[in-house]
């Protein structure tokens, strides 16, 4: 019993570093850079062509996620009064933009709401059928800022592994590992402070 509990406990503790290693900031950095490629080229393709993906729900309810000049949308739709056996159905749909709709549209977008963000609702007359409609909207320059974080992180903690390096610091601690003034003269072989071999 100890025996296994020693395998598992060794596999966990790989299992972990592997994580760590394949999930460090390099990785992340490189993987938010190619989703902020993405979204930018989302984002052209999104002054050219309009879609929508529409599900409906044998309850009636409509719910879209769809796309507009340098959005991205979601409704739902909340009929106040479903006929029985309502057929629930996938769709998909798309249109192309007219040249000038993207230039009002986005001017509008900056003008009318708050940065791009929207939140519309819709509800029916008093004791009237109809469909309780709500649409959130969010620009597609909010997530493209969101992934610049990781690469940002990266950039700063490579210049001032840069500036340890050069200095003659500590990579992990920042203490100076000169053994002289001297910026070109011997080091220390070991930090005083982590234990660690200076580089």
């Amino acid at each position: 019993m100890a025996q296994s509990g020693t395998i598992l406990g060794v596999i966990l503790r790989l299992f972990r570093a592997c994580l760590r290693r394949v999930f460090n900031l390099s990785f992340l950095a490189a993987l938010s850079l190619l989703l902020g490629i993405g979204l930018g080229c989302l984002w052209v393709r999104t002054t050219r062509i309009n879609e929508w993906l529409t599900h409906v729900r044998s309850s009636g309810l409509m719910m879209t996620l769809g796309t507009a000049p340098g959005q991205l949308f979601v409704e739902v739709y909340i009929p106040s009064d479903v006929p029985p056996n309502y057929p629930t159905d996938w769709g998909y749909s798309s249109q192309q933009c007219r040249s000038e709709v993207p230039a009002s549209y986005l001017a509008r977008m900056w003008k009318e709401t708050w940065l791009g963000f929207e939140l519309h609702r819709q509800v029916p007359p008093h004791r009237g059928r109809g469909w309780h409609r709500t649409e959130i909207a969010i620009p597609l320059w909010f997530p493209m800022v969101l992934t610049l974080v990781f690469p940002f992180c990266w950039l700063r903690r490579w210049r001032r592994k840069a500036r340890r390096v050069r200095l003659g610091l500590c990579l992990h601690r920042g203490y100076d590992l000169r053994a002289t003034p001297d910026s070109t003269g011997p080091r220390v072989a070991r930090c005083p402070e982590c234990g660690r071999e200076s580089p």
